[in-house]
């Protein structure tokens, strides 16, 4: 078994969930009854950041176009 091969197909499938993701969030704000909450938010970042970085970090490192 290719480990790289593996990896990249992995990489490249979290990046195409990511952007469905992200469509469906932008959906999701125009809705009128989401209402901001600094504090869960700020939750939210310090959670998920970290994650967030390291994502791009390796997105970055296997060379993976942003669909």
């Amino acid at each position: 078994m290719d480990t790289t091969k593996l990896g990249t197909l992995i990489v490249k499938f979290g990046a195409a969930n990511a952007k469905a993701t992200f469509n469906v969030y932008n959906e999701e704000i125009k809705k009128p009854e989401l209402v901001e909450d600094p504090q869960t938010a700020n939750y939210d970042v310090a959670v998920i950041g970290p994650k967030i970085a390291n994502c791009e970090k390796e997105l970055i490192n296997a060379k993976v176009q942003a669909p």
